[in-house]
């Protein structure tokens, strides 16, 4: 449906549609402090659960970086046991976040 600009109708549908634009991204924050939660609490294996779930890929915990070859992992990538690369940003997620707010 057309509204014209300026009009009533036109400001409540831009209400709604900023309202939902809301929502969506806490919805979208609340997954993400869930998933970073669950890697901080279990790790690979909370990984391998999620690749399951989302890409049908069944992957033991301890085998995650070699489900991978070594061109699809890249020089950096690392084990979370053995710190950040070198270079990597020590908390991405966070400025990301502030970044999104």
């Amino acid at each position: 449906m057309m509204h014209e600009i300026g009009s009533s109708q036109a400001e409540a549908v831009l209400r709604q549609i900023e309202e939902r634009r809301g929502e969506a991204g806490a919805n979208a924050l609340r997954v993400a402090d869930e998933a970073i939660a669950g890697v901080r609490e279990r790790g690979d294996a909370y990984v391998a659960e999620q690749v399951a779930r989302f890409d049908g890929v069944e992957i033991a915990p301890g085998e995650l970086l070699r489900a991978f070859s070594p061109r699809q992992r890249g020089e950096g990538a690392r084990r979370a046991d053995e710190g950040p690369s070198p270079g990597a940003s020590r908390h991405p997620l966070p400025l990301t976040r502030e970044r999104a707010l």
